[in-house]
This record gives structure tokens, C-alpha cells and sequence, in this order.
């Protein structure tokens, strides 16, 4: 098995459209829980390396979020400023079912419950495929009510998209050509529609 630390070399836009199709995917699920979130959780992942692999041609081969986060602010200070995923917030056992209060101070907690979708892929995103069975990195019962779709992931990957400049005419936008085929339900339509009016 290859280390979670090796460096990966490719063509940045190539993860992009890869966590497009994520994404789609997300739009087009039933709210299937954990199969749900770790769909929209790898597009993240998958668009963090674009990001790291569009900034100096490498990323990491990891599915650890908060590392490959953690590269993108480093290579770039202003990458994503009004997002943060903060390792003291990330490390407390959240999603328990209990009142997170309990466990994160006030910069914490704001960070938390502004981010909170982003907290949770990043926190469990190895896990949530075996969503059922024993899990690596969460003991005990876990519980997170949430919105489907999630308006935050829409505002999110605009983010993304915008930062990486992302699509441009050179590159196919997969969502773009699905919304033009006609293939895609309406709920999803409307949903990622949102990609292009969100600024």
C-alpha cells in the first residue's frame, strides 16, 4: 500500500472534473447518509489536489482532507480565506450526539458551526464507506442531522471554482454538459444550477 505522504504528478483540471462527477453524484443520490456524504466528501477531496496539483504540479495521494487543505493554505496564504478547518476543532469528538459546546472554545465553535459539512467529510471521509461496520477514526455512536442538498457545498465549490479559474474554455465542465443534455433530474438541476449564479 503506498504511503499516505507520496506525492502524485498530473494535470489539475483532470481532479476537477473528477470531483464534478463526485458532485453530480451527490446532486443526483437519495439521501443515502453516508454514501451521500462521501460522495460530496471525495469532490472535496479530489478538488483540494487539483488545487495543490494546479500550484506546483504535485499533491499528496491521501484521502486525509485536512492535510491536503492544510498544502493548499500553505502554498497559497489567500486560498479559501473565509473557510478554515481547525485542527483543535477537528481532534474533538465531535458528531457524538452530544453538545459540541462541551468540547470547543468560542473560536472553535464558530468555525465548527459555520463549517460544519466541511468538518464533518474531513473528520470522517475514510469512514463514511463503511458506514455500519467498525470505523478507524470515531468511537462510539455518532449522529449529525443535516440539509440535502446542502446549499453550503454550493457556495463552497463556487469557492473552489473561482479560485482555480476553473472552468475555462480550454477544459470540458461536466456539469455544464449535463445540465445542457437534459439528463439530469430537476431537484439536482436546480441544485447545481446554483454553481453558476453563486458569486
Amino acid at each position: 500500500m503506498p504511503s499516505r505522504s507520496r506525492m502524485i504528478s498530473g494535470t489539475w483540471h483532470i481532479c476537477a472534473q473528477a470531483g464534478d462527477e463526485w458532485l453530480i453524484t451527490y446532486a443526483l443520490s437519495p439521501n443515502l447518509g453516508a454514501v451521500t456524504l462521501f460522495a460530496v466528501g471525495h469532490a472535496v477531496e479530489l478538488y483540494l489536489k487539483a488545487v495543490n496539483l494546479k500550484c506546483d504540479g504535485k499533491t499528496r495521494l491521501s484521502h486525509e482532507i485536512k492535510d491536503l487543505w492544510d498544502d493548499c493554505k500553505r502554498r497559497d496564504a489567500a486560498f479559501m480565506p473565509s473557510y478554515e478547518i481547525r485542527q483543535s476543532a477537528l481532534d474533538a469528538p465531535l458528531f457524538s450526539g452530544r453538545n459540541e459546546f462541551e468540547f470547543l472554545n468560542a473560536a472553535d465553535c464558530e468555525s465548527f458551526f459555520s463549517n460544519m459539512g466541511l468538518y464533518l467529510v474531513a473528520k470522517l471521509l475514510p469512514d463514511l464507506k463503511y458506514a455500519g461496520l467498525e470505523m478507524q477514526r470515531h468511537s462510539g455512536p455518532f449522529a449529525r442531522g443535516s440539509v440535502y442538498p446542502d446549499p453550503y457545498w454550493i457556495k463552497f465549490f463556487s469557492g473552489l471554482r473561482a479560485y482555480l479559474q476553473y472552468p475555462a474554455p480550454e477544459y470540458r465542465d461536466p456539469i455544464a454538459q449535463h445540465l445542457r443534455s437534459g439528463d439530469v433530474p430537476a431537484r439536482a438541476r436546480e441544485y447545481l444550477r446554483g454553481l453558476y449564479a453563486a458569486k
